[in-house]
């Protein structure tokens, strides 16, 4: 008699069980997701993360103003960056690039949420530093089959010179968006001081490079370089801003491409 009780209860618990289990296993996984938390991560984890583990973008992200994958990242969801609006989306993993406030970081942190602060690029051999960390922070079922090459700097034995100057109007030397840039077209940076200066037409038209790329968002400073550069006839190549922003090199890779195709319309 007692032996009949039983069955009942045993199979009701072996329900209850099973029902915990898949809670549990649904629970995990609809939290393992990553989150970005700027415009720059945005494009990163795009071209890298499968979607179905992409909790959220940055507002920014849907922006074609900053974001050259601005009609992809339309199909995501974009938050506030308030607490409150990244809790609702449940994330796992939150990844910044560069510097993240201590306090925002803690935070985040007390959230249980994991927080992934990207390696800074400051040169090509940067692209792969920076996958490298994700791929031994993030599970690989995160990652997409077919990931970007970073195949892309050539090694050109007499290489021309030239100067990327930003939307600002500084150019960069070594160790900045521009010089990589530039690296890429095969090309060596005239300017040989680390980091960004302010551009002086004067000097830089009584040595010219070979090459002068602009990168314009109509600030009174490029306009008036432009104006500089045409007066001593001296011609310069139109770069978009975009590519500069957020370096990367699928982004580098497509300018490339651009630029030939240019060349061979010219």
């Amino acid at each position: 008699m007692s032996a009949r009780r039983a069955d009942p209860f045993m199979l009701a618990s072996m329900v209850a069980f099973r029902i915990a289990v898949c809670l549990c296993f649904l629970a995990l996984h609809s939290q393992a997701k990553v989150l970005s938390l700027d415009v720059c991560t945005d494009q990163w984890i795009l071209a890298l993360i499968k979607p179905d583990h992409i909790a959220a973008l940055t507002y920014l992200s849907h922006n074609p103003q900053f974001s050259l994958a601005a009609p992809k990242a339309k199909q995501y969801p974009i938050h506030n960056d308030s607490l409150e609006d990244i809790q609702r989306l449940n994330p796992k993993y939150l990844i910044v690039e560069g510097f993240i406030h201590p306090f925002k970081k803690t935070a985040y942190q007390q959230k249980g949420w994991q927080v992934l602060v990207l390696p800074p690029i400051n040169c090509a051999a940067d692209f792969q530093k920076r996958l490298t960390f994700l791929k031994e922070n993030l599970p690989a079922r995160y990652f997409k089959t077919n990931l970007p090459k970073f195949d892309l700097i050539p090694t050109p034995q007499q290489p021309q010179t030239a100067v990327c100057i930003s939307s600002s109007g500084q150019a960069q030397g070594p160790n900045t968006p521009g010089d990589i840039f530039l690296k890429a077209q095969g090309l060596k940076n005239h300017i040989t001081k680390p980091g960004f200066h302010p551009t002086d037409p004067e000097a830089l038209l009584s040595h010219p490079p070979a090459m002068i790329f602009i990168a314009d968002l109509g600030h009174r400073q490029t306009q008036y370089l432009k104006k500089n550069l045409r007066s001593k006839k001296q011609q310069h190549t139109d770069i978009d801003s975009r590519f500069l922003l957020c370096p990367t090199p699928w982004h580098f890779q497509a300018l490339q491409s651009k630029l030939k195709q240019n060349q061979a319309d010219s």
